[in-house]
């Protein structure tokens, strides 16, 4: 069923519309895309990311690389300034019970609240080309990460959490998360360089374990 795109400005807003504005006994992602705002970048990356937070979509084998998969595509169509976001079929259809999602949408909540009441409109130049465009490029590289790194518990985590000030920096006009976000994925990628010896001193060679 086609919907208006609704006016989302908050986290808050994301998840109400995620449980309002679907029907039936599961919800598709489809369903969830369309009750975003089929035209809502920044909506629609924050759902994703909030997902690898908080399992919206329940702790489903695979979920994770699912997800990915959808920031990629909505990522790369932004940097391509598509104005409608396309999805494969295979990825539309996926589909979870309301009765998770309605769970888990109440559970973040009373997080949600919180965090809204810190985000405004502000700094809007560095939701502005060149930035805008340097955003969505950091949101495909976090989301390439998780496939190499799927193996290391809770790594989803961590690369979703600038995916998140991304997604909410787009949705609220806020360019301060944005930079949050910049600053959060510079660490993410340099960190481990410069800790590189100390990270495979860490891991166990076979003659260590001999």
């Amino acid at each position: 069923m086609k919907r208006d795109s609704p006016q989302l400005q908050s986290m808050s807003d994301v998840l109400d519309q995620m449980v309002e504005s679907t029907e039936g006994e599961d919800v598709s992602v489809e369903e969830i895309l369309q009750a975003l705002g089929a035209r809502s970048y920044g909506p629609l990356l924050l759902f994703t990311s909030l997902n690898e937070l908080f399992p919206l979509l329940g702790a489903i084998p695979g979920v994770y690389i699912v997800v990915a998969l959808i920031v990629i595509l909505l990522a790369g169509q932004l940097l391509l300034r598509r104005p409608h976001p396309w999805l494969p079929k295979r990825l539309r259809d996926f589909a979870v019970s309301r009765e998770k999602l309605v769970r888990s949408v109440q559970r973040m909540q009373p997080w949600a609240a919180r965090i809204d009441r810190l985000v405004s409109p502000r700094l809007t130049i560095f939701l502005r080309s060149p930035f805008v465009q340097l955003i969505v490029l950091m949101c495909i590289v976090m989301a390439l990460l998780f496939f190499p790194l799927a193996f290391i518990p809770s790594s989803e985590k961590v690369l979703s959490a600038p995916v998140l000030f991304f997604g909410l920096a787009l949705t609220a006009n806020d360019g301060l998360l944005a930079l949050i976000g910049l600053v959060i994925t510079a660490a993410i990628v340099i960190l481990p360089f410069v800790y590189w010896n100390e990270l495979m001193q860490a891991i166990p060679t076979p003659a260590s374990l001999a």
